[in-house]
């Protein structure tokens, strides 16, 4: 397509995905063949118009410009069978993340054909009232729920679903009451205006909270797909948004990316599940690839992620990460031996030395994964699976970080005994280099092994054998800097006394070494010179009185942060 020029892209929805079916050079065209298509047998759910437009620096923005949905029939379709279900004891948690998480799993099927959030369901009185009056969905999602959680309470399960029928009633009478309130504001292109006007009558946060978004739920409603949806919703979004106002917007986006349907009209086309799991963690943390190709809102949402706008998002992709992960579905269907290099590769973007991206549940799910490559099965092929992990991480301070969290998740406190002796085993070594890559700078092997220190400190391991952990890297480190002669680098004789008291205290500030022996061994080469009888008059040897003074301030100075009292 040349610059300045438009086509027309027409689109059909069928199982919860858009497809492209035909091209157009006029809207006019693209709408009458979305119509036909529309009519056309068998029916498809839905159609769209997407107006392609070519700009000179040759980016192209994609605009949805006709949308035609089928009205959803909630008892034709199933609930997802969900496992696992957060519990809510008060109103409140009815509507917090977790809860419309579960809503957002058990509801996919429902909400991917109405092309609604979980948000917007809570929120808005006429799509509650729907699902509710549905003979077969709504009973089955309550049943499901209510089962689930028997099982994590020890409730009886009859009665937990007669609690559950009681909230959602509540929640229905709310939403009506809200739907008649004439006092609530109109959602122009200002989300936090909207915020300010309702606190002006709600009685406290979460009474502004939920009015605030029954205004955002009846603005989004209106707009029958995902792309149009988000490109609202970050519009609303920014930097100067005041932080209540940017915590709902987060929350909707978040519902957004959990459904799957949403989530891959944003990613767009990913040539394997492995590539999609990479993308999803980059813009997860602000680093997605994006070109021309992608939809605007992906580079917008990017940015968000970027300046740490979206937490509960970041919590919804890596939590589908997490699923994916350890679903059955191939990670790359190239061919014999593209399902282990695919895992390697997602294995080497959610594990590194900062730790395990996603924290125990994506360990555990990382481990799920190789064992399905394997015979054994049960007890015994999980075990071998953990070993497996660890010979495709191949650092030894990354494999204890691994350990560490799988030990969080039920799969590693089921093989907690085994779990403990590896990270006992891979710890106790007799030199740094064996416990981090030895082709590190020497700096950055310190930098390291600092890191694993203070993760083993705050980590949940017994306390007895986390400081036990903690000490012995404080000697690997000790007899590095002794063995390297780390020290006398820094504090060489023929050096002014100036630059070797400076250097000597940056590096006890750095962070690089623990507090321990290895620290003890720099500071107590500075307190050798601080001893000594002339030293300012050494150290300042050469200034001028007004440098003199400067540079004696900005030394005492640094002596303060590297902890020296």
């Amino acid at each position: 397509m040349s610059a300045g020029r438009a086509s027309f892209e027409i689109q059909t929805f069928r199982n919860g995905h858009w497809s492209t079916e035909e091209f157009r050079e006029t809207e006019s065209a693209g709408r009458a063949c979305a119509k036909k298509l529309f009519s056309a047998t068998p029916p498809v759910q839905g159609v769209r118009v997407v107006k392609n437009w070519a700009r000179a620096d040759g980016q192209i923005t994609e605009t949805v410009v006709f949308t035609q949905m089928r009205e959803s029939n909630p008892d034709q379709v199933r609930i997802v069978a969900i496992e696992t279900a957060n519990v809510c004891r008060q109103p409140a948690d009815y509507f917090s993340q977790a809860s419309r998480m579960t809503i957002g799993r058990l509801l996919r099927n429902y909400l991917e054909q109405a092309v609604m959030t979980p948000t917007e369901l809570l929120h808005n009185y006429r799509a509650l009232k729907r699902i509710q009056d549905t003979d077969s969905l709504y009973p089955s999602a309550v049943d499901r729920v209510a089962t689930v959680q028997s099982r994590i309470t020890g409730d009886d399960s009859r009665e937990r679903r007669d609690e559950l029928y009681r909230a959602v009633d509540q929640m229905s009478v709310r939403a009506l009451r809200a739907e008649r309130m004439r006092s609530l504001p109109r959602l122009d292109d200002d989300f936090a205006k909207v915020v300010e006007e309702v606190s002006r009558f709600a009685e406290d946060d979460e009474d502004r909270d939920y009015y605030s978004l029954v205004v955002l739920s009846n603005d989004l409603i209106t707009t029958r797909n995902w792309l149009g949806k988000l490109e609202r919703l970050t519009r609303l979004s920014g930097k100067g948004l005041p932080p209540a106002s940017m915590s709902l917007l987060d929350g909707v986006i978040a519902d957004l990316l959990g459904v799957p349907s949403a989530l891959q009209d944003v990613l767009g086309h990913q040539r394997s599940l492995a590539a999609a799991l990479i993308q999803m963690v980059d813009l997860s943390e602000g680093l997605a690839k994006t070109s021309p190709a992608d939809s605007p809102q992906l580079e917008v949402l990017n940015g968000l992620f970027a300046a740490g706008l979206l937490p509960a998002c970041r919590a919804a992709l890596l939590d589908r990460v997490q699923r994916q992960l350890a679903s059955a579905q191939p990670l790359d269907r190239a061919g014999p031996g593209s399902e282990d290099q695919a895992l390697r590769r997602v294995l080497a973007r959610l594990v590194g030395p900062e730790g395990v991206c996603g924290g125990p549940d994506v360990a555990a799910a990382l481990v799920l994964r190789f064992a399905r490559s394997l015979e054994q099965g049960g007890r015994t092929g999980q075990c071998i699976a953990i070993g497996g992990v660890l010979n495709m991480i191949r650092m030894p301070d990354v494999e204890v970080m691994f350990l560490v969290e799988l030990l969080r998740a039920q799969l590693g406190r089921d093989h907690g005994g085994d779990v403990l002796k590896l990270i006992h085993d891979t710890v106790h070594v007799r030199d740094l280099e064996k416990l981090v890559p030895a082709k590190l700078s020497p700096k950055d092997k310190m930098v390291r092994a600092t890191r694993l220190h203070r993760f083993l400190m705050a980590s949940h391991l017994p306390e007895d054998m986390r400081q036990g952990l903690a000490d012995h890297i404080d000697d690997l480190l000790a007899r590095y800097l002794l063995r390297e002669g780390v020290i006398e680098k820094l504090d060489k004789p023929d050096s002014p006394l100036r630059q070797r008291a400076i250097m000597l205290v940056q590096f006890c500030a750095a962070g690089v070494l623990p507090e321990g022996k290895a620290l003890k061994l720099a500071r107590e080469r500075v307190v050798s010179h601080l001893r000594r009888p002339d030293f300012e008059k050494e150290f300042v040897t050469g200034l001028d009185a007004t440098a003199q003074a400067r540079s004696l301030r900005a030394f005492y100075s640094l002596l303060g942060r590297a902890g020296f009292h």
